[in-house]
């Protein structure tokens, strides 16, 4: 149901990055490529979103190809 759930929120892709290594189970039960990321857990994605939304500089807190992502899609 997770993945169905996410699929359901997000445009469509083809690889997953987390640190879960339940997440990263279920994506690649449902055939996804997946990407073990290792967890910044001193920031929470609320205030990733929050710099975001300010328009400020998160790229220091996440991956490199995320942070790519994030601003081509413009989240």
């Amino acid at each position: 149901k997770w993945v169905k759930h996410v699929e359901s929120l997000v445009p469509r892709f083809s690889t997953v990055y987390t640190g879960s290594t339940i997440v990263k189970k279920l994506f690649e039960a449902a055939g996804y490529k997946v990407h073990t990321i290792k967890m910044n857990l001193k920031i929470s994605a609320t205030e990733i979103r929050s710099l975001m939304r300010k328009g400020e500089n998160f790229d220091n807190l996440v991956p490199e190809k995320v942070a790519v992502f994030l601003k081509k899609i413009q989240l």
